[in-house]
């Protein structure tokens, strides 16, 4: 397949694709397009950005042509080889998106090019006509200026390059392999984040031994609005953040430096070890698996704990996260009903958005806690001697250097064989049930000198009456309710304005109140006055991972091993 790509009016967001294809004797005369992205586990159905499309012999001629489905097209004509042409709207700015402007191209082949679906296997060139003092960020090798040859289809769907006018680039090597940072737009300061970045490769390189790819490169939108996306590819990262003005604040900028940690370390969990059940990657239709508590869980717990292992991350910020991630876990009612394994299958389904309210968990949030109780688990079980980091390269080494792919036995396998004990609690309770986390991670952590507790929510709309606000425009608005609540009981719905708490305007309401309230809310255009009395309960509590005051000098040292920094 030969694909060139050009674009003459970059506002009109419309790039054109033009695509040779050349036919076996007994091959289908069809072409698809993906209808999802590696990293991105929901359909995107990236045929609906498609128009204009025909099909053209050798000598010019129009080729009658037809949908069969909305990503498949069908020729009729026998012929050996013809010219795809059609429009694609590159009108979306993320991660995993392609994208025109006045001043840069952003392709992710994944998107916008075709395949044969029995030959992914065969090489493939894109071509892309860009102005002459453009330059290429991207993992692909040219063979000429803005020509790029893969040996396969995936190879090339993995690749997205950005073409544009100016980079900021930094470039070093470390361990014999070559890393490039390409930042398109902000004022990145590189001489705070080279030694950031090297910090962080070289805690990932010394608990896993070797690297997948000899050269990587890291593409980093930085948006003058808000944003915070990253996509992990096998030898390279797209990320997007934003707003640009403040890239180098520090709340921004440790953003940057966990989701970094975060698809740095997917180059080995889940581009190279990847469940059986996406080994190859299928792009014609939803991918499933329960294993994400894995491939994004455990790579989540990961990208935070190297940054902490690396220096770039204090223990006071790290433990924020672990705060925020039982506290999430403990506001989603979901964890009653739904587990992580069948979360990930139903990924596809609502995992990108909020869904029905406490129908599911979250496999980033809740598989980052599988992976923490299963890491101290080993660790309290080993004497330290064992961790999770025995259980990534185990998995690495059996599977992921033999591009083989694992599954839930495997995983199961070496956890068991790493912690020398039977984990089917922990796989029926937890990962495959909906036990409550803390009946093992409360215990667990002592044994690196923490406890978790709860603690009243400062919300006293949330820890009395049950119901959180979230903050639109200067309007407040329901953003949860607990079952059972005062707010429960009284009727409150998601997404009811609130106009007045007390005859006041809304706030998150810290200080003291009485035990009945009066609150006005406003609901399809009607405005409508409620009288809440708190029950006793306590909704929405916080979560505090806090050092034990009397901790032993072997919670001590199981801490230092853990996080690797002091206690």
């Amino acid at each position: 397949m030969k694909y060139k790509i050009t674009y003459t009016h970059p506002a009109s967001r419309q790039i054109q694709v033009e695509t040779e294809v050349h036919f076996h004797d007994n091959e289908p005369r069809e072409v698809w397009l993906p209808v999802w992205r590696p990293g991105r586990y929901e359909k995107a159905d990236f045929a609906q950005y498609v128009s204009g499309f025909q099909v053209l012999d050798a000598e010019g001629n129009s080729l009658k042509w037809e949908k069969t489905a909305s990503h498949v097209w069908k020729i009729f004509s026998d012929c050996k080889s013809c010219i795809i042409r059609y429009r694609f709207y590159a009108g979306i700015l993320n991660a995993g998106s392609t994208w025109v402007d006045e001043s840069c191209l952003y392709i992710n082949p994944v998107n916008c090019l075709l395949y044969k679906p029995g030959s992914l296997h065969e090489p493939c060139e894109l071509r892309l006509n860009v102005p002459d003092d453009y330059q290429f960020a991207t993992s692909l090798i040219s063979v000429e200026r803005g020509v790029f040859q893969t040996s396969d289809f995936h190879e090339l769907a993995d690749s997205p390059i950005i073409a544009a006018d100016s980079f900021t680039h930094l470039q070093f090597k470390q361990s014999g392999i070559n890393f490039h940072f390409w930042f398109r737009g902000g004022n990145p300061d590189l001489e705070i984040i080279q030694p950031h970045m090297q910090q962080i490769i070289a805690v990932q390189l010394k608990t896993m031994g070797s690297f997948p790819v000899d050269t990587y490169h890291v593409l980093c939108h930085i948006l003058p609005y808000a944003a915070y996306h990253g996509v992990e590819h096998r030898a390279s990262t797209v990320l997007t953040l934003g707003p640009s003005d403040k890239f180098m604040d520090p709340e921004l900028y440790m953003e940057y430096l966990g989701v970094f940690s975060h698809e740095l370390f997917h180059v080995w969990n889940v581009k190279s070890i990847r469940p059986a059940d996406m080994l190859p990657y299928d792009y014609s239709k939803e991918n499933y698996s329960r294993l994400g508590y894995i491939y994004e869980g455990v790579t989540t717990y990961y990208g935070d704990l190297f940054c902490i292992r690396s220096g770039v991350f204090d223990w006071e910020f790290f433990a924020g996260i672990l705060e925020e991630w039982l506290t999430r876990y403990y506001h989603n009612e979901g964890r009653n009903v739904y587990s992580v394994s069948d979360s990930s299958l139903d990924t596809w389904i609502d995992g990108y958005k909020p869904g029905v309210p406490g129908r599911r968990v979250n496999i980033y949030n809740e598989g980052a806690l599988c992976a923490w109780m299963a890491d101290l688990k080993i660790r309290r079980n080993t004497s330290d001697q064992q961790s999770m980091d025995d259980v990534i390269r185990k998995l690495n080494e059996e599977f992921g250097n033999l591009e083989k792919g694992y599954t839930r036995n495997d995983y199961k396998r070496m956890i068991e064989e790493v912690s020398g004990c039977a984990m089917d609690d922990y796989f029926s309770d937890f990962v495959e049930g909906t036990t409550d986390y803390g009946q093992w991670l409360k215990p667990l952590v002592e044994h690196v000198g923490l406890e978790i507790r709860e603690e009243k929510n400062t919300s006293v709309l949330a820890a009395d009456f049950g119901f959180t606000l979230r903050v639109e425009n200067e309007r407040y608005y329901v953003a949860q309710i607990a079952t059972g609540s005062p707010a429960y009981e009284a009727g409150f719905a998601l997404q009811d304005e609130v106009l007045l708490v007390q005859g006041e305007a809304p706030d998150m309401k810290t200080s003291e109140m009485p035990k009945e309230i009066e609150i006005q809310l406003k609901r399809m255009g009607q405005e409508k006055t409620f009288l809440l009395m708190a029950d006793g309960n306590s909704y929405f509590n916080t979560v505090r991972v806090a050092k034990k005051t009397d901790a032993s000098e072997s919670q001590r040292r199981a801490f230092a091993l853990w996080t690797g920094v002091s206690f």
